[in-house]
């Protein structure tokens, strides 16, 4: 028997095969050849480090098993897909954050773009409009000079709200000033009833979609549906903001916001809130001279709205033309529309239109497209006689159920019909003096500084009318006392001037510097048009057909019910300017009121009415008692104690009963 070793059998095992190995390679390409060898070796080497091993062990086997494991999880197709999306992943979300700062930025390229030259659609709509009449006013009016001021950005850090009847050309005169200079920093739009058409007009002008077009949304990814209009709308001022700060370093002047219109708003709790949040951006803007924002209005309440928390608003009060103006507007509009000379016009034909319509441009220009303009005037006195009739219309024997109905219009029909009074006094007074009022009002023909206004000190030709104004109390004594110190020391300062020599000189020339740069400061931040004690519009202008006003505190007085004042405006029957004073809305209207007021028997038909208002009201008030049963002596048992006897009774008494006479002594005194 022969032993073979361990050993041996182990280096026979590796001799067979390697020279299988061999073979195989002879009968395969030489590149598989070296595969094979090099396969050979390595299992050589295997062979070789598990036999220094111990391959019986239960540890080895385990860790072969979690290498194969991993190796073929890394390898399988699981892994590859989990690889692939995870990385779509990622890279879709660095796709997403890349768009989302692109489009913040875009978003405020798009705010600045909306205030560049020619971006503005109001003014591509006039620019449309060129075939129509484009009305010139001459001599211009200094409320024209002072919008093109504002919108071409020289009256930094205010605000203002422009106000003046319907037609007097707020919004025609603020779209001329921004065709002027191609709405270089303006942007405009027009409010509405529905806040939420605001919140869109507003976004539309400044070039702020509310992320409408935002990828996002097609994911739901935007969270614009859970928010209100007020949060939409601080949104969208929000980042405005950005954009104005952004493009005052670049350019070094405001932009120019112009809310028109602002009495359309709702006149609740929602228009307050909507206005608030523009003031309140108003004020901040104008602080930091980002923008100047311009809110128009033809009603008072938005003046009483933003006046509570107002610091930077100036107001700007648009008036009715001058005869002269009116009467070139009249025929500039005859000679666009209908083509006729100026020489070819009678003049009386537009003194009596202008008698009738007053100074309201477009009024004149609503008149000037008809081919008998004396005709089309009378027939707007008509309509609007006949329209405030159906509004505050007196009904002299009306039911009770009309009641309140007529409170309203007997307590406005006061206040027409004193207006009607006021303006029927101011044209006897103008016949007195010959159809205009002279310049100079004073006994000693100087003009009263106490008369001055804006018109006259613009047009030294135009005299005005106007009440004298109530002097302050207290303020004559505090204010002799201080002229009288500064006369004081004017006479100490010039004393040593005279002294002083070649100093007094120098120091006279730094006065002077300091007066002209002081001067320049106050062209920049004063008007006569906003100084609220130069812009008071008088009730006669020269030769001007008089438009009378009441003070509100008047017209409480007249109306009684100081609560109908305020609709009144709404409906645009009558106008409240900032001062206070209430007018007709417009001259046809104040002749409408007039015919209605002087016709025959209409003051006793008002006293009447106001009479059977007063019946209802005291009907109303008064409560029937009836009595079932009567007890002796024409007395009513009302109460008794428990024992039946009577603790309260009423006796009714007729006229004689309580006068305590008997009924029969007026017979007897009236035979004697």
């Amino acid at each position: 028997m022969v032993l073979i070793s361990p050993a041996t059998a182990s280096s026979r095992r590796v001799l067979s095969t390697g020279l299988r190995s061999s073979l195989q390679f002879q009968l395969r390409p030489p590149s598989l050849a070296l595969r094979t060898r090099s396969l050979s070796t390595t299992q050589l080497r295997a062979s070789e480090s598990q036999q220094q091993s111990r391959p019986t062990s239960s540890e080895g086997k385990t860790d072969k098993d979690s290498n194969d494991g991993f190796r073929s999880f890394f390898n399988s197709t699981g892994w590859e897909t989990a690889m692939g999306a995870s990385f779509g992943v990622l890279l879709l979300g660095g796709a997403a954050m890349v768009y989302h700062s692109w489009y913040k930025r875009h978003v405020l390229k798009k705010m600045e773009a909306a205030f560049d030259p020619g971006y503005d659609p109001v003014l591509a709509l006039a620019k449309s409009g060129d075939q129509l009449a484009h009305v010139r006013i001459d001599p211009p009016r200094p409320e024209d000079e002072m919008i093109r001021s504002i919108v071409s950005g020289k009256e930094a850090g205010r605000y203002f709200l422009v106000m003046g009847s319907k037609g007097s050309g707020k919004a025609t005169s603020i779209i001329e000033a921004m065709a002027a200079i191609d709405a270089d920093g303006c942007a405009f739009f027009d409010a509405h009833l529905d806040p939420t058409i605001v919140v869109d007009r507003f976004s539309e002008s400044i070039n702020f979609s509310n992320n409408r077009d935002y990828l996002g949304n097609l994911l739901g990814l935007s969270d614009l549906s859970g928010m209100s209009y007020y949060q939409q709308l601080e949104r969208a001022l929000h980042k405005l903001e950005r954009a104005l700060i952004t493009r005052k370093q670049k350019t070094g002047k405001p932009a120019i916001i112009v809310m028109n219109s602002a009495h359309l708003l709702p006149r609740d709790e929602e228009g307050t809130k909507l206005l608030h949040i523009f003031q309140q951006r108003a004020e901040k803007w104008a602080s930091a001279g980002t923008a100047t924002f311009v809110f128009t209005s033809a009603d008072y309440w938005v003046y009483d709205v933003l006046r509570k928390a107002s610091n930077r608003m100036d107001t700007l009060s648009f008036r009715d033309l001058t005869r002269r103006q009116s009467i070139n507007v009249l025929r500039g509009c005859r000679k666009q529309y209908w083509g006729e000379k100026p020489s070819s016009q009678d003049p009386r034909v537009l003194q009596e239109v202008y008698e009738i319509c007053g100074g309201r441009l477009g009024l004149l220009n609503k008149v000037a497209r008809r081919k008998d303009m004396l005709r089309a005037a009378r027939q707007m006195v008509e309509d609007d006689m006949q329209w405030v009739l159906s509004k505050t219309g007196i009904i002299e024997d009306h039911d009770d159920d009309v009641m309140d109905e007529q409170k309203w219009s007997t307590c406005s029909w006061l206040l027409f019909c004193e207006l009607s009074k006021k303006q029927k006094e101011l044209e006897d007074l103008l016949e007195e003096c010959g159809g205009r009022l002279p310049a100079f009002v004073n006994a000693d023909t100087v003009e009263d500084p106490q008369y001055s206004s804006l018109a006259a000190q613009l047009h030294n030709d135009a005299g005005w009318y106007k009440a004298k104004a109530s002097p302050v109390p207290g303020l004559t004594r505090f204010t002799t006392a201080a002229l009288r110190n500064d006369g004081d020391g004017d006479d100490k300062q010039s004393g040593k001037a005279t002294t002083a020599g070649d100093n007094g000189n120098d120091d006279d020339d730094d006065d002077d510097d300091e007066e002209e740069e002081a001067t320049a400061h106050r062209r920049l931040t004063e008007s006569l048009l906003t100084d609220p004690s130069m812009d008071q519009e008088a009730d006669i202008r020269g030769a001007d057909v008089p438009n009378p006003h009441l003070t509100w505190g008047e017209a409480r007085q007249v109306m009684t019910r100081p609560d109908f004042i305020m609709e009144l405006d709404h409906l645009n029957l009558i106008h409240i300017d900032r001062h206070h004073h209430i007018r007709a809305d417009s001259m046809p209207l104040l002749r409408a009121m007039r015919r209605v007021a002087q016709s025959e028997g209409y003051a006793d038909k008002l006293e009447s009415v106001m009479d059977r208002v007063s019946a209802i009201e005291s009907l109303g008030r008064t409560r029937e008692l009836l009595w079932k049963e009567q007890g002796d002596g024409g007395r009513f048992l009302i109460k008794k104690d428990g024992k039946g006897r009577e603790v309260e009774s009423w006796t009714l008494l007729g006229g004689d009963e309580r006068l305590g006479r008997d009924a029969g002594d007026g017979d007897d005194d009236g035979d004697q």
